[in-house]
Order: structure tokens, then sequence, then C-alpha cells
């Protein structure tokens, strides 16, 4: 992720990286393109074995969103928290093998 781990901490370890979502405009059309970078974002961190968690709940109490905007984002309106990081997991699929719906 760009960081080497922490002293004491095992390769591989570290806890990721938080990035902020901004747009320069609070208003539906923002919604819809940060949504759509969003999904960018996602699909190309997937693309690298990157894994993302989304945080929209510090997003969602007026003062702490208000906080965000004048503190750490430059007056940019923030609309995602993320975190991204590498993981040694792989998600085991709940899907049925082929061969036992296929004849």
């Amino acid at each position: 992720m760009g960081t080497s781990a922490p002293r004491g901490r095992a390769a591989g370890a570290v806890p990721g990286v938080v990035g902020l979502l901004t747009t320069s405009v609070d208003d539906p059309a923002d919604w819809v393109h940060a949504g759509q970078a969003l999904q960018r974002m996602l699909l190309f961190a997937s693309s690298c074995g990157v894994a993302t968690a989304l945080h929209s709940q510090p997003l969602e109490l007026p003062q702490l969103r208000e906080f965000i905007r004048t503190q750490l984002s430059g007056r940019a309106h923030p609309q995602m928290v993320l975190r991204f990081g590498a993981t040694g997991e792989t998600a085991v699929s709940v899907r049925r093998p082929v061969e036992d719906v296929l004849l």
C-alpha cells in the first residue's frame, strides 16, 4: 500500500490507507458523479487485489460531516470514507458447483 510494515508487525499486516471521496458542490448531480467515481475506484482496487471498506456512518452526523469538510478536505464536501488494504483472504463462493446444476 505504499508503506512498509510498522516495527513489530508482520509484513502484509499494514492496516491500510484511508481515503476520502469528495465533491466540490453538494447537490444531486454531484452525488451521482461521486457514485460513478466510487464505482471506478472499487473496480480498479479489485483488479489490483486491494480490498475496500466503505464507511459512510461518520458523514451521517451533520456536525462530524462539517468538521471533516472544514478540517480534512479543504472545504470540499465529503461523500464517502474509504479504507483500502491488501488481504491474504479470499472469499468463498456460496454458489453451488457448476457440475451440480448443469447436466
